[in-house]
């Protein structure tokens, strides 16, 4: 079974929240006494990574509000205006914006 980049980047952020959450690397600061782990991430179509980042970036913000040592991505491809538009850009489709 072949997974999207979607899935693998799930995976692999999936895996690095959980390494983060095993070690527990000291973090004073933190009233739990550790580095906590809060990631966003994305995955796309284009070479826009600007747009990516951004995308991932808001992502982090909406795992934050949930709580600690979580994942949270984009909205997943079928359901969201990023991904088409990400799809329409590599194929040398025009938009209006």
């Amino acid at each position: 079974m072949h997974m999207t980049s979607a899935q693998e980047a799930k995976i692999a952020t999936q895996r690095i929240c959980d390494t983060i959450a095993q070690e527990k690397y000291p973090h004073e600061p933190s009233d739990l006494g550790f580095l906590p782990a809060s990631i966003g991430y994305a995955a796309s179509f284009s070479e826009n990574w600007e747009m990516v980042v951004e995308q991932a970036d808001l992502a982090l913000y909406d795992v934050k509000t949930d709580g600690r040592n979580q994942i949270c991505s984009a909205e997943e491809p079928e359901e969201s205006e990023f991904w088409d538009l990400s799809r329409k850009l590599d194929e040398g489709q025009p938009f209006i914006n």
